[in-house]
């Protein structure tokens, strides 16, 4: 069965969603351009469409293809952004914190070491974050080469010397369950990074040959296994067409990738979210980046088939979306789609997209989460009541960790597969083993039913300490 998009026509915002944060508050925070002295940032509220008050940064704080991700505590911290007048990009780092809110919410921390314009931001662990690579300047072009540490306790920044090496901008990292980091692209060849001892490890190709604005998303932490499709020859380049191509990591325990079925529709530029049911939907991009060639339709992997399965003609998203273009899982288990700048068009709205499992189940409103643990400590088990549906059952729990997407790569996500049974009529979920799989932090938590249907609405939990 096919997905839908709601409304028909896209709900305005107060500018491009070039960055976005799922909170939470169950707020979305986005920001698109600043100036040299502040960027307007503004919160989403999918209930109240129509409020959408902006924040101001303030403190020269321009956050323009900075990287983020969340604290365990529910902050965001950002990490470097736009150029200033000489020319380099800026050291400069700060947090959200949506605690304070409706005082003005920003904090400019302690400066990195390196300038950085497109970095990623990698949650370790230990609740401290990695920086890695970005622009320092243009012309002529220079790369931040050494990644370095955040420790949000001390507000102070440490290099990592030794892990020095040449990384493409907004590289896709990711934390494996044995603890390593891993850098799965968006290029060809991918490492891992062993933070004991802060030294990668030997190449291992990822056979995708087109990695320039491509995506990538871990869709099972407990196995370490990532999905990387799509992509061009080269970034940004009007004569470089995408590919239909994609290819899944197996994970640590056997660290190869290999090819699985091609998507139906070459993309670029394009966002990948995973959903409730361990399925990933793919989202917006373009054939080519021009006016003429944009992607209009979704179409969702399964990692049980390694198939994908595209809506069909007519189910279309209203507005193209593909460079600078976001997507995030809501809490009801929509998708909202967000921003865009394609050939010139400014994209400031957002639509809702509306997988299968949503699709002709009037009974899912009876899938209710009735008690829910806020903390989940990793390896408990926890009961949780659930109003049932007669003759449904319930299948599976998962978690999701709150979105922090730009440039078509979520700093942050990642799907967790919890081990569930169902206990006099009560569903026994044990939390994660260990901060390895699932970084201490916020996450959705969902149950599914026997048909993959998810509850009317995840519970926001916090895992770890």
């Amino acid at each position: 069965m096919p997905g839908s998009w709601e409304p028909a026509n896209s709900i305005p915002m107060q500018h491009r969603a070039v960055h976005l944060v799922h909170l939470k508050i169950g707020k979305y925070l986005y920001w698109a351009d600043g100036s040299p002295s502040t960027t307007p940032t503004a919160l989403y509220d999918p209930s109240e469409t129509n409020q959408q008050p902006i924040y101001q940064t303030g403190q020269n704080l321009n956050l323009h293809c900075c990287g983020h991700c969340a604290l365990p505590d529910g902050r965001i911290l950002t990490a470097g952004g736009e150029f200033a007048s000489n020319g380099k990009a800026p050291k400069f780092a700060a947090i959200f914190d949506s605690g304070s809110l409706p005082s003005n919410p920003w904090t400019r921390v302690a400066d990195m070491h390196e300038n950085r314009w497109y970095p990623t931001c990698t949650l370790l662990p230990s609740g401290k974050v990695a920086v890695f690579a970005g622009w320092v300047t243009i012309n002529p072009v220079s790369t931040a080469d050494t990644p370095e540490v955040y420790d949000p306790g001390a507000d102070s920044w440490s290099l990592m010397t030794s892990a020095t090496r040449v990384q493409e901008v907004y590289p896709f990292m990711f934390v494996m369950p044995d603890g390593r980091l891993f850098d799965a692209g968006p290029h060809r060849d991918t490492f891992f990074l062993d933070i004991s001892t802060w030294t990668w490890g030997s190449t291992i190709d990822s056979i995708l040959p087109h990695c320039a604005d491509s995506s990538a998303v871990m869709f099972d932490a407990v196995a370490g296994k990532v999905l990387k499709a799509g992509g061009a020859p080269v970034a940004n380049n009007p004569t470089g067409a995408a590919t239909d191509m994609a290819v899944v990591f197996a994970g640590p325990s056997s660290p190869t990738w290999t090819q699985v079925g091609n998507m139906n529709l070459a993309r670029r530029d394009h966002n990948m979210v995973v959903l409730p049911d361990c399925k990933v939907v793919a989202l917006g991009g373009c054939a080519l980046p021009t006016p003429q060639s944009p992607v209009m339709r979704a179409e969702v992997f399964d990692p049980a088939t390694g198939q994908w399965t595209v809506d069909p003609v007519g189910v279309e998203m209203a507005t193209p979306r593909w460079y600078h273009s976001t997507a995030s899982l809501m809490d009801d288990g929509r998708v909202m789609t967000a921003g865009g700048n394609n050939a010139g068009v400014v994209c400031e709205n957002a639509q809702y997209y509306l997988p299968a499992y949503l699709q002709g189940n009037p009974q899912r409103s009876q899938w209710v989460l009735n008690t829910v643990p806020q903390v989940m400590e990793y390896g408990v088990e926890y009961l949780i009541s659930v109003l049932q549906v007669e003759g449904r059952h319930l299948k599976l729990a998962a978690l999701t960790r709150l979105t922090t997407v730009t440039h078509g790569f979520d700093q942050d996500q990642r799907y967790v597969p919890l081990k569930f049974e169902m206990s006099g009529g009560q569903a026994k979920v044990t939390a994660p083993a260990n901060a390895a799989v699932a970084p201490p932090g916020y996450y959705l938590l969902w149950v599914l039913d026997d048909l993959g249907v998810p509850c009317l609405r995840a519970a926001y939990v916090r895992v770890g300490i």
